[in-house]
């Protein structure tokens, strides 16, 4: 029985030794073969440490001055409706109708598309049965009480009085009755009982007459007035979600986009319907912040090629960040054939031209407190190097800025890509 239970220990172990073995061959073949990799790198002299990068491609122009031949300035802006909605619902509930189609003009008030109503419905039935509820009681309570409920009441105190006078009478006699010996003492202490249970009854009947006479306590008419009031906000909670149940056209224009289906349940808040205004087209144009603006005025702008009547109908009062203008909104007349998306080109005369040079508009650099500047290039030996000039922006076109500073026609100033450059980067222009 020994050697049948040791025999299959020592053959397993027998079977790992040369598992075990190769392992440890293969570990140490791994780290002899990194080892005389890295003697060979060192024999050859060949370096470790990377290799330094190759100067960044830019493309360079050189500022242009403005010459004798300025016609003024030429401004670029994009086509706009007055009004683009993204309409969606408050409330999360399954979409029971699309009532209209993308492309389809509504007008203002018109039914784009419905959820289901059942559940508020239920709602709405059950708020205004417990406010008519409330209204039906508070009208009791100022009314007072009816006259046949106040005739009851007093006949209920004449009955307790006529109770009272009769045990009265009993007691007299019942009184002489004992006084003969005729009677007990002890049934005259029942008729005692019996007496004082109809006088307690009868103040019960007065103070009730009384209370009805008097009309109902200010306290607790205050407090159904109080309770129809508030089953009146609830009323009109419900009433406005039932009306939010049907999604209308805010104003008249066209169904742009349709994102839902009938059958899916909406999310709260996300836009189900782009509705666009059936109105003249805006056109959205930068210009020169000292460009004087007159509202009202009429002008005329290109459009694919072709002049377009428009009406200043206002400047907005901060400059745009980025490109140092003020956006001037144009009203254009209407035009079938116009579309959002636009571009409209607008043409103004100056009397001089501005100081100083132009360059791209992707040649400026925003630095802090809103200053300006331009990367150029300085050196040649050991290659380009980028440095910053400061300068200031005059105007701009939408193409070009109006510069005055630190330039000059031998300058070379990188006209795109600025915002993976940095002062004291090595660069090599791909064009003079």
């Amino acid at each position: 029985m020994k050697l049948t239970e040791t025999a299959p220990a020592a053959e397993l172990t027998d079977r790992r030794l040369p598992a075990q073995r190769f392992g440890r061959l293969a570990l140490f073949g791994g780290v002899l073969l990194v080892a005389l990799s890295a003697a060979g790198f060192a024999l050859r002299g060949e370096p470790l440490e990377p290799r330094p990068s190759e100067p960044l491609p830019v493309r360079c122009v050189s500022p242009a001055a403005v010459g004798s031949g300025w016609s003024g300035l030429r401004l670029t802006g994009l086509l706009r409706a007055p009004r683009v909605s993204e309409l969606a619902f408050g409330r999360g509930e399954i979409l029971l109708e699309v009532a209209v189609e993308e492309g389809q003009r509504v007008e203002r008030g018109a039914l784009l598309t419905a959820l289901d109503p059942r559940r508020i419905q239920a709602r709405r039935t059950e708020a205004e049965a417990r406010l008519a509820q409330a209204r039906a009681q508070l009208d009791e309570l100022e009314r007072g009480p009816r006259a046949e409920t106040l005739a009851a009441a007093r006949a209920a105190v004449r009955q307790a009085e006529a109770e009272v006078a009769l045990w009265s009478k009993k007691r007299a006699r019942r009184a002489r009755l004992v006084a003969d010996g005729v009677a007990s003492s002890e049934e005259g202490d029942e008729n005692e009982a019996q007496l004082a249970v109809a006088e307690a009854r009868l103040d019960v009947q007065r103070e009730q007459l009384r209370e009805l006479e008097n009309g109902t306590r200010p306290e607790r008419l205050a407090a159904q007035r109080a309770l129809v009031a508030q089953l009146e906000g609830t009323q009109r909670a419900v009433e406005s979600d039932w009306v939010d149940t049907r999604m209308v056209a805010p104003f008249a224009g066209f169904v742009a986009e349709i994102r839902a289906e009938v059958g899916e349940v909406v999310i709260p808040g996300s836009p189900i319907v782009r509705l666009v205004e059936d109105a003249p087209l805006e056109a959205w144009i930068g210009v020169p912040p000292e460009t004087p603006i007159e509202p009202g005025a009429r002008t005329e702008v290109d459009v694919d090629g072709r002049p377009v009547t428009a009406w200043v109908k206002a400047a907005l009062p901060e400059l745009d960040p980025t490109t140092r203008t003020r956006t001037v909104i144009l009203t254009l007349a209407r035009d079938p054939s116009l579309t959002p998306g636009r571009v409209a080109t607008w043409r103004l005369p100056a009397p001089a031209p501005p100081q100083g040079w132009t360059v791209p508009l992707g040649a400026l650099v925003r630095g802090e407190r809103d200053t300006w500047s331009v990367f150029a290039l300085a050196g040649e030996g050991e290659g380009w190097i980028v440095e910053r000039r400061r300068i200031s922006v005059e105007g701009t076109d939408g193409e070009r800025a109006w510069v005055a500073g630190d330039l000059g026609p031998e300058d070379r100033v990188i006209a795109d890509g600025t915002h993976r450059i940095v002062p004291g980067q090595r660069v090599q222009p791909s064009a003079p």
